[in-house]
């Protein structure tokens, strides 16, 4: 019977990881919050055929920025990523946040979001 004591823990972690996962996973776009000292921003944008863009995913008041990124909603090798980076408030606003500037030459148009990774400070 003692062996099975650990083979009962090893489930009930795989389970629990996979809860957190789904919870994480399930949080919308916009912002969202599983802890609300720690927030996810999405803005989303519209680069034109030739066209630079640059989007800005901005924390609110009172929170700093601790990471970010994009999604492109599409995968091609005429879309070129010129800035990938956290945005000072002095700069924003007077908001922390994380900006994207994309150069589109597919063709046609691209969609994509940025997202910003803000803690309560």
């Amino acid at each position: 019977m003692g062996s099975s004591q650990p083979a009962k823990a090893l489930v009930f972690m795989v389970a629990l990881m996979a809860t957190v996962a789904l919870v994480l996973v399930a949080v919308p776009r916009g912002a969202s919050a599983v802890n609300p000292k720690l927030i996810q921003v999405t803005n989303a944008g519209t680069a034109g055929d030739g066209g630079l863009v640059q989007v800005i995913a901005s924390c609110p008041e009172g929170f700093g920025v601790t990471g970010g990124g994009y999604e492109i909603e599409s995968i091609n090798p005429a879309i070129f990523v010129h800035q990938d980076t956290a945005v000072h408030p002095e700069a924003n606003d007077g908001l922390w946040g994380w900006m994207v500037t994309l150069l589109n030459e597919t063709g046609g148009d691209v969609d994509f979001s940025v997202q910003a990774l803000c803690l309560k400070t």
